[in-house]
């Protein structure tokens, strides 16, 4: 597998947030600052965030520029189980690659793990598409640890199983077990939810909060941005200015300190990306690890256990 950025992109708002040229300037100032990982799914904006990026990549600026994961997708709150039999996932991943008009995608994921169909089953169809060309790795996202251990204990599919997403953030750890061993068995892994949904990022340190944030529209940011949660924030800022580096920047590399080899960030405009892309340096991932332990008492006050 060839080097990817560890910062990936974040797919998921590309339709919903982004019109297809704002996904397009997005995309090409990513591909400048070397980003070349695009995560999506096929429910992700109801398939136009595919085929949004279907459009873009093929482009002849875009060319052999970006690695593309995405999923056997699934509607918030709904169940994996018995619904990944053979016919579904193949027909799945043609439809996937129509939208995205590839031959081939890199990193195909099931979104939620599926306990009624058959585990043999579900393996062998990835990677009987495997060796069709159709797919060139396979995982899944949003294991749990007994799920895990399900795959793992089973050495003829552990041994397919190249592919790993989860949630991760300072504030939710719960998954760093699972994203360790991932890296100690070579599966490469990407994190999801490293900004929680843009509470860690500097949006939120002053009063003006914009009409177009996402605070508006969720309840779950309304609940996490507590005075207590803005006051740490602006502590954080404080301490991150001094290792020049800022707070996306310092939560992606603390997603890089527990095992992620990527974490998915949804930019929205280009501001954000250039927030996160301007002078990013892993060499400081050991200063963003120092400023973590320093502060993980304060982190853990807060008890957030979901994205």
């Amino acid at each position: 597998m060839s080097y990817i950025h560890p910062v990936a992109i974040g797919g998921n708002i590309f339709g919903y947030s982004t019109n297809y040229n704002e996904t397009k300037n997005i995309l090409s100032m990513c591909s400048h600052y070397g980003l070349n990982l695009i995560d999506t799914a096929d429910v992700y904006s109801n398939n136009l965030s595919e085929e949004y990026i279907g459009r873009i990549i093929n482009l002849k600026q875009f060319k052999n520029k970006f690695y593309i994961s995405t999923k056997a997708g699934l509607l918030p709150g709904e169940s994996a189980n018995g619904k990944y039999t053979r016919n579904y996932l193949i027909d799945k991943v043609n439809n996937s690659l129509k939208r995205i008009k590839i031959d081939c995608i890199d990193f195909y994921l099931l979104h939620k793990f599926d306990d009624k169909n058959s585990l043999l089953e579900i393996m062998n169809t990835l990677q009987n598409l495997c060796n069709d060309g159709k797919i060139k790795y396979f995982g899944f996202s949003n294991l749990s640890k007994k799920e895990f251990l399900i795959i793992k204990k089973n050495k003829k599919y552990f041994k397919s199983y190249n592919y790993n997403q989860s949630l991760y953030n300072i504030f939710c750890e719960e998954n760093v077990a699972i994203i360790k061993n991932c890296k100690k068995s070579n599966i490469f892994s990407t994190s999801y939810g490293s900004l929680l949904r843009g509470i860690l990022t500097e949006k939120y340190l002053t009063n003006k909060i914009s009409k177009k944030s996402r605070f508006f529209k969720s309840e779950k940011i309304r609940k996490h941005l507590s005075h207590k949660m803005i006051n740490f924030l602006k502590k954080l800022n404080n301490e991150v200015c001094k290792y020049q580096m800022n707070i996306s920047q310092f939560a992606i590399y603390n997603a890089i300190n527990n095992g992620s080899q990527s974490a998915i960030v949804g930019m929205r405009n280009l501001s954000q990306v250039k927030n996160i892309c301007n002078n990013f340096d892993l060499n400081r991932a050991n200063d963003a690890k120092k400023i973590k332990i320093n502060l993980d008492k304060k982190i853990k006050k807060f008890n957030i256990s979901y994205y």
